[in-house]
Order: structure tokens, then sequence, then C-alpha cells
């Protein structure tokens, strides 16, 4: 299969970091299912400041790995439907298809019109999904101001008195 798609031999050039662990852990089974694919891979294990200076330059890298929240706007999640951060992809289609589920208010309407946003993400694979986490959050009562949010932050807490 894979001669049947004309590769030549050119390493895949996979950008990660051990700053996060499952990023890493991803990358080296990526890696490794590449490799019996009958890919040559070139593992980049940079630290995390190095990466996102690499990430700006594409002939740098073929494939980095990074993460979001899930937040309760389907437009926020994943950010690589943003065109912010390098890597991230445009098109005409894509930018067709956020634009009429960004002008939509109905939620029934918007339920059909995200349809056609996941059609051009499985369309053009500008990224692939690998996988999902979670994490368990507690907090004593005893923590006063504390708010909730995907990653936490502590700034404005303190203990109740």
């Amino acid at each position: 299969m894979i001669s049947a798609a004309k590769y030549d031999g050119t390493p895949i050039k996979i950008l990660t970091s051990q700053q996060y662990d499952f990023h890493y852990r991803i990358a080296l089974v990526m890696a490794e299912n590449l490799k019996a694919a009958g890919f040559k891979i070139d593992m980049q294990v940079v630290d995390w400041a190095t990466l996102i200076q690499r990430r700006n330059d594409p002939a740098l890298w073929d494939i980095y790995i990074t993460h979001s929240a899930v937040l309760p706007e389907p437009t926020l999640t994943p950010p690589q439907l943003g065109e912010g951060a390098p890597g991230w992809w445009s098109s005409p289609a894509k930018k067709a298809a956020l634009d009429a589920f960004d002008a939509e208010a109905d939620p029934a309407k918007r339920g059909a019109l995200w349809g056609k946003v996941q059609e051009v993400v499985y369309t053009e694979v500008p990224y692939i999904r690998v996988g999902s986490f979670n994490s368990l959050t507690a907090r004593s009562t005893k923590l006063d101001g504390y708010v909730a949010m995907p990653w936490p932050f502590f700034w404005n807490t303190g203990l109740t008195k």
C-alpha cells in the first residue's frame, strides 16, 4: 500500500515534547505505527519552548502533537478550527462551513451545520484526533474564590476564614 502512494522514503518529522508526558507517549506510539507501515521517522523531542518556536516553520515538521480542552461552544473545540496558531489550516470549504455555523443562532439548525464543519474536517484531514482524556478535579470547601476551568488556576483564591 505504501508503494501505491509513491512514498519516496523521506523521513516524516514528528515534533514533540516531554513537557506533556501524554504528548510524548502519543508521538512514540504514532512513530512505531508509522514505522510498521513502512515510513521512515525523524522523531524530534524538544522542550516546549523549542516546539512552540519550531512549529512556526512548517519546513521543520510534518506532525506535531498538541491538545485542547473541551469547551461548550463547538467552534472553540478544537482550536485547530481557528487560524491563529501555526499548523492550523485554511480553506474555502472550512471558511464557508464555519461562517454558516457561526451565523446561525438556532441550536437545532446549528447541529446540522456543525455536521458540515465535521464533513470538511473529514474530507480535508488537516488534523487527526488521536484520543480523548479526562481529569478529575476536587476542591476543599475551605478554598474560597476558586473557579472551575478546563485547566485549573489558583489566582484570586484563598482559604476561607
